[in-house]
């Protein structure tokens, strides 16, 4: 079986173009008369007509899904098989209007080429000479170019109904995004045991890192000369106006590289009274930070730099936010 003219999801195959009802015109010589089918009759236009509307039932159910360049293809690879005498019956059947999907691009919206796209007239069949005419409409860009005309009759019309949907796409992106945060809080409240209750006023999770929780036994020594030693895994749970400290702990399976990780609540700080710290990376710790609250402090360490970065620079804009908003 022969290969699809052109590649797509809806395209018809080249056998379906061959056979007896279609046959191609050889050479240049003189074109001989191709009839629609082997049984109808040359000048019986019923039957032609008959035949036409058959093959339009055909293709019409994929005609729709495809683009002007298949449109074009099957167009052109129909008519070339006819002969002009069939074209001569045809012709006010073919002539149709059919809408264009797609457009020169013009990425200036007040360009000349933009607006003298409406109506857009094309010859799709230019190698026709039985006067076989295809008038394609481009609706695409049809809205926008109104717009810029105010003299035209719709252009009130339109505006309003433009700003309208746009205040609804804003609001339902609104909604969307406050179902997913909601979403994670509720997450995050069953996931962590002993968690306090997370949903007050307009709290939303930011990030959250897991990390090493480490403690130094001798805090005299200076911090270039500090060795931590490792006390526990935590999570740190960044929202818009605190942070929460959980204890992780990992169930390994055995055999397997999969694991489960439970948590457990171990403090939550305001932002307002939060201030951070980096430590300078030495040869007995890396990627670590100290989180200090009036009451008490963290160390903690991450496993890689870039894991640190990211999360301090996320606190830092919450710190900031938070504290020109009490402002």
């Amino acid at each position: 079986m022969a290969t699809a003219p052109f590649s797509a999801p809806h395209s018809v195959k080249l056998w379906q173009l061959n056979g007896t009802d279609y046959q191609p015109q050889r050479g240049l010589g003189v074109r001989t008369e191709t009839r629609f089918s082997t049984w109808t009759p040359l000048n019986h236009q019923q039957s032609n007509l008959q035949l036409f509307e058959e093959r339009v039932t055909l293709v019409q159910r994929w005609f729709d899904l495809w683009t002007d360049s298949q449109r074009k293809h099957l167009l052109d690879s129909l008519f070339s098989r006819c002969s002009k005498s069939q074209l001569k019956s045809s012709r006010l059947s073919c002539l149709g209007f059919y809408p264009s999907t797609s457009c020169p691009s013009c990425p200036l919206w007040t360009s000349a080429a933009r607006l003298n796209r409406i109506p857009a007239y094309e010859l799709v069949l230019s190698g026709v000479k039985a006067g076989v005419t295809v008038v394609l409409y481009d609706h695409r860009g049809t809205l926008p170019a109104l717009l810029l005309q105010p003299h035209h009759p719709d252009h009130a019309h339109l505006s309003s109904a433009l700003n309208t949907m746009q205040e609804l796409r804003l609001f339902i992106q609104k909604l969307k995004r406050n179902l997913e945060a909601d979403r994670l809080l509720e997450e995050t409240q069953q996931m962590v045991l002993g968690c306090p209750s997370l949903r007050e006023g307009s709290r939303r999770l930011v990030i959250t890192q897991e990390a090493t929780l480490l403690r130094c036994p001798d805090g005299q020594i200076p911090d270039s000369l500090k060795i931590y030693e490792q006390v526990g895994d935590v999570c740190l749970f960044l929202f818009n106006d605190a942070l929460m400290l959980t204890r992780r702990n990992v169930h390994h399976t055995p055999f397997t590289v999969s694991h489960r990780s439970t948590h457990t609540f171990l403090a939550s700080v305001a932002l307002t009274s939060l201030s951070i710290r980096e430590i300078t990376h030495t040869r007995y710790v890396h990627h670590a930070f100290i989180l200090e609250s009036p009451s008490r402090s963290w160390v903690c360490a991450t496993e890689r730099g870039g894991e640190r970065e990211c999360f301090l620079s996320a606190l830092r804009l919450a710190v900031k936010s938070v504290l020109r908003g009490h402002q």
